[in-house]
């Protein structure tokens, strides 16, 4: 996993970040070419696609979102974030797997304060933390029942509504080939610290009901990349 992670930075790196040139105002678009939970499930992009009947097999749309970004003061930004995810795990179904993710669909809002450095002329390094707020559902399967006549398994799903709050970690590179147009690639890990629907988390978590231990999963780790367009 170090490795991997040691990877991606280096990949981070040579791909691009936000906004930084004289320019004051930054409005991009962005998607996340991968997406890690530490719950074992697919990393988006990586080693896994979605539906072949969808364009683009599952690719880059799972993850899309809205970013915009304000100077304040010398090496000093706020940035504002919309990010969409969604996505199901096809796997689990046909191996009959249990106490596992099946569904996840988020909206989460981001605020993020930045410092930014400059390498180059057209290229600087970002990093910063900031507050999230998570919307959506995630929905896990927790048993199965057989139909012998019709040789089928029906899947028993427990969804659980989310209004979570976190805290996340974020660096990036950003290269700015023109005054008005910027790449830009980062790192981005949160982590959950509050939890809606308590019931749900106790219900799965018990014992004597399902004794998914591992759940909740409050980290969402991501490497994004985009354009931006500087004004």
């Amino acid at each position: 996993m170090i490795r991997f992670l040691f990877s991606i930075l280096v990949l981070g790196a040579i791909t691009p970040s936000t906004i930084f040139c004289q320019s004051k105002n930054s409005f991009g678009i962005q998607t996340g070419l991968f997406h890690s939970f530490f719950d074992k499930s697919p990393l988006l992009n990586f080693n896994y696609q979605n539906s072949e009947y969808k364009p683009f097999n599952g690719l880059f749309y799972n993850s899309v979102g809205l970013h915009y970004k304000r100077e304040i003061k010398l090496q000093t930004a706020i940035s504002i974030e919309y990010m969409y995810y969604y996505e199901e795990y096809l796997n689990v179904h046909p191996n009959l797997l249990k106490n596992v993710m099946f569904k996840r669909g988020y909206n989460t809002f981001n605020v993020t304060y930045e410092r930014i450095h400059s390498l180059k002329s057209k290229l600087s390094y970002s990093y910063g933390g900031g507050l999230n707020y998570r919307i959506g559902s995630e929905s896990v399967v927790l048993n199965y029942g057989y139909f012998p006549v019709l040789n089928f398994y029906e899947s028993l799903l427990e969804t659980r509504i989310l209004k979570d709050i976190g805290i996340n970690l974020r660096s990036g590179i950003d290269y700015s080939p023109t005054k008005w147009l910027t790449f830009f690639s980062k790192l981005d890990i949160i982590s959950f610290l509050y939890l809606n629907d308590k019931e749900t988390i106790k219900k799965l978590r018990d014992s004597n009901g399902y004794n998914y231990k591992s759940y909740p999963h409050r980290f969402d780790l991501s490497w994004r990349f985009g354009i931006g367009f500087n004004f």
